[in-house]
């Protein structure tokens, strides 16, 4: 499914920027693709008036990487100072605070991995915590739904923002010790399972010649998964049509869901950790602020493991701020912030129907 993009100026796309996440995490942007991407993405943490030499954690520029005398393995090398990692797309340096990336690099490879992976650190030393999660406002009131990959955090934050909510955060979102929900409002990344969940989104995703390829897409995809895995050739079948049909949308979400508005603040009201269950029903179960607080830091271990990797061939090459026990330092922040929430598991079906979600942000405004 080609992604949904805004019109970029050839001009911007060659001006440094500097962003600040809640005052947590300064960056300058000096890479074109990466830059396009964060404008996009990022408008609320702009900075007009920060100086050109200004204070900031990370500089992120655009040039040509060399690689390392000293390696590591294919994927890592170094040298006094400088760790440099090869990816698919191109070659990245970090050395001190500033991260150099080649011209071709993807820019979502880039964020997520370096600029999110170094964001994640920085605001742990901070004070506050990035978790895996989903999060929605309304009315002074902040629900964080933190769960592990494709769980249903996405699922659940398109049933409440549909409902008059403010979106504050479908993938990642910032916690601070104090209990505040700080958002972290990316466009949304839509997969199949989403539209089938939200059958109106297909009217409201792309222009009419992306909405049919979409519904293509969809067909094909649903077809696939009729088939039985269990069978040789029917499985290499699925693997086929789902690889060549697959389902991959990034849009803002004003235009995912036309008039709804995005959350920066809230204070967090309800942590609701979602799961899976076999029953297929919705339940709820209270959980101690000490429990979640553990599990939520253990996802976050879980989804960034492979930037973990990057941080521990950083430390071997001599790098300074190596890895630290963020589990532990994550708990800690954690536990602060749900000691003044109310602390939930919400079990809810593999595949949610429209109903399932509707019953779903039923218990939790009710619990």
């Amino acid at each position: 499914m080609p992604l949904l993009a805004a019109t970029a100026s050839p001009l911007l796309d060659t001006l440094p920027a500097t962003y600040s996440f809640h005052g947590l995490f300064r960056v300058r942007v000096a890479h074109r693709r990466l830059g396009r991407l964060m404008r996009e993405e990022f408008p609320f943490f702009l900075d007009p008036d920060a100086r050109p030499d200004g204070p900031v954690d990370l500089v992120v520029e655009e040039g040509t990487v060399e690689p390392g005398e000293r390696m590591l393995s294919e994927t890592y090398s170094f040298r006094e100072g400088s760790f440099v990692m090869r990816t698919d797309s191109g070659r990245v340096s970090l050395a001190g605070g500033v991260l150099r990336a080649e011209p071709g690099l993807d820019p979502e490879e880039l964020y997520a991995r370096w600029v999110e992976g170094l964001l994640f650190f920085r605001v742990l030393s901070r004070g506050a915590f990035l978790a895996h999660s989903s999060a929605v406002s309304k009315e002074g009131v902040g629900f964080l739904f933190p769960a592990w990959a494709h769980t249903g955090k996405t699922n659940v934050a398109l049933e409440f923002v549909s409902n008059g909510y403010r979106y504050m955060a479908d993938d990642w979102c910032i916690i601070s010790s104090a209990g505040e929900l700080l958002g972290y409002p990316r466009w949304l990344r839509l997969f199949s399972y989403n539209f089938e969940a939200h059958p109106q989104l297909r009217r409201t995703v792309g222009a009419p010649k992306q909405r049919r390829d979409l519904a293509r897409r969809l067909a094909f995809t649903r077809f696939a998964q009729s088939l039985d895995p269990a069978s040789a050739v029917p499985a290499g079948l699925r693997t086929r049509i789902e690889s060549r049909f697959f389902v991959y949308v990034r849009a803002p979400i004003s235009r995912v869901i036309p008039g709804s508005q995005e959350g920066l603040r809230a204070p967090l009201t309800k942590a609701c950790l979602l799961s899976t269950g076999r029953s297929g029903g919705v339940g709820v179960t209270e959980l101690t602020p000490e429990e979640l607080a553990r599990r939520v830091a253990l996802t976050a271990v879980y989804e960034r493991y492979q930037f973990n990797l990057d941080r521990t061939a950083e430390a071997y090459g001599g790098m300074p701020d190596g890895p630290l026990d963020f589990v532990a330092a994550g708990e800690g922040v954690l536990r602060k912030a749900f000691s003044r929430t109310r602390c939930l598991e919400v079990r809810m079906p593999p595949s949610p129907s429209k109903a399932d979600l509707a019953r779903i942000r039923s218990v939790v405004e009710s619990a």
